[in-house]
């Protein structure tokens, strides 16, 4: 897992097609519960962390409400982690 964290100014890192990405953040309990379940499933998935301090403009076109995770593939976005979990 990387532990580089978008934040402002940065740009939305592209996304493969059919690849699945988690919108995370390294220390929030919520993501670890969807990351878990991604783990244990083994689902292949991409995790881009983001700094919720200083939030990527783009973050808030996936989730308005600026929470994490995010699970994204193409263009589809789920958001809340018993959501994602599921």
């Amino acid at each position: 897992m990387s532990l580089k964290a978008y934040k402002a100014g940065m740009p939305c890192p592209p996304l493969a097609p059919g690849k699945l990405r988690i919108y995370s953040m390294r220390f929030c309990p919520f993501c670890h519960r969807s990351l878990l379940v991604l783990h244990a499933k083994n689902i292949e998935h991409e995790v881009v962390n983001i700094n919720l301090k200083d939030k990527p403009e783009w973050h808030f076109k996936l989730n308005p409400a600026g929470k994490v995770p995010i699970l994204q593939q193409d263009d589809k976005i789920v958001c809340e982690s018993l959501i994602v979990s599921e």
